[in-house]
């Protein structure tokens, strides 16, 4: 919880109407201690904007890497996996140049995709204000790498952010469905 001149913040494991009562209730007790005679009620008119981050961990059934596009799949499998791939030449490699390719060969490479992160903006047509929101999907823990198991966090609310993750489930669902229709694996696109 946080109180400042022109900030009150909740972070609670609940919904939005449970961080909201939190908030709301830690106003109260800082205004009793200092000596304050005030209600929620008197300040609520002014209150210009609320801010929201939920998160949920969901299991979507796919590696976070078979949300990408069939050609960035492609290029993470060929070209920097594969046999050939470039991906052995990353981080630590010897410095003598002439041992390069001879240690290379002895370099397995794994790709996961750690963190999927959109910014969505929003304008205000009136003002001009602009503001960035954030939509994050991510692993919780370096072990779920190519799991199915993500952290999805919004700047929604939480009964908005519940619905959203049920449309991305659903969503996903769906095209694994018409894959499987099509005689498709999971992480295999048609050809454009």
């Amino acid at each position: 919880m946080g109180f400042g001149q022109q900030q009150v913040s909740a972070v609670v494991f609940g919904t939005t109407d449970e961080a909201t009562y939190v908030a709301k209730q830690l106003c109260l007790e800082i205004w009793k201690a200092a000596g304050v005679a005030r209600q929620w009620s008197d300040i609520e008119p002014y209150v210009e904007r609320v801010r929201y981050k939920t998160t949920t961990r969901v299991h979507l059934g796919h590696p976070l890497l078979q949300l990408l596009s069939g050609e960035i799949r492609r290029l993470i499998d060929e070209d920097i996996c594969g046999p050939e791939g470039l991906g052995r030449y990353m981080g630590m490699v010897p410095s003598a140049r002439d041992a390069l390719a001879e240690q290379a060969k002895d370099i397995a490479v794994v790709a996961h995709c750690t963190r999927i992160e959109l910014v969505v903006t929003t304008f205000d047509k009136v003002s001009g204000g602009s503001e960035d929101n954030e939509l994050t999907l991510r692993l919780e823990a370096r072990t779920d790498a190519n799991r199915s198991r993500v952290l999805v966090t919004s700047e929604l609310p939480s009964d908005r952010h519940s619905a959203l993750v049920d449309r991305l489930v659903a969503r996903l669902a769906a095209a694994e469905q018409q894959h499987a229709a099509d005689g498709l694996s999971p992480a295999a696109e048609p050809e454009r």
